[in-house]
Parts: structure tokens; C-alpha cells; sequence
């Protein structure tokens, strides 16, 4: 259940940021640039989001809750720090 919750919260982000690229590139590229930057946006959130779940899922796999809650922090901890 956790894995669906966190999940809908990092499509919502996504769609939330999308929206703002979108309205922002209206203002500032033009109609030829426009269409090709926003493609290249919803790429990168695509392939970061798969990579998110199955990272998130991976940890989620590995044993019991504790296990769980270990690795889930280790990956919050990495992503931090690579952040």
C-alpha cells in the first residue's frame, strides 16, 4: 500500500511540474523550441520515475518491515547526498 501512496505522490509531482515547464516555455521559447524541450522534459520525468519505482520497489522487496524501512532510508540517504 505504501508503494501505491508514494507512488500517486510522485506522478502528481511530476504532472505539477510538467504543467509549470509548460506554462513557462509558453512565455519564453518560441513555438519551434517549444514543442521539443517539453518532449525532452516529460523523457527525463518518465525515465526518472521508472528508475524511482524500481528502486523503490527493489527496497521494498528485500525482507521484512525492518529490512524495508532500512533500505529505504539508505536510498533517502543517497539520493540526498548525490542531490
Amino acid at each position: 500500500f505504501l508503494l501505491f501512496v508514494v507512488w500517486g505522490a510522485m506522478t502528481a509531482l511530476n504532472n505539477v511540474t510538467t504543467i509549470y515547464f509548460n506554462a513557462h516555455t509558453q512565455q519564453r521559447l518560441s513555438r519551434s523550441e517549444r514543442g521539443r524541450f517539453i518532449a525532452n522534459i516529460l523523457t527525463m520525468f518518465t525515465l526518472a520515475n521508472s528508475v524511482g519505482s524500481l528502486m523503490y520497489g527493489w527496497a521494498l522487496a528485500s525482507g521484512g518491515i525492518d529490512v524495508q524501512i532500512a533500505m529505504s532510508t539508505r536510498l533517502l540517504l543517497l539520493a540526498l547526498v548525490l542531490r
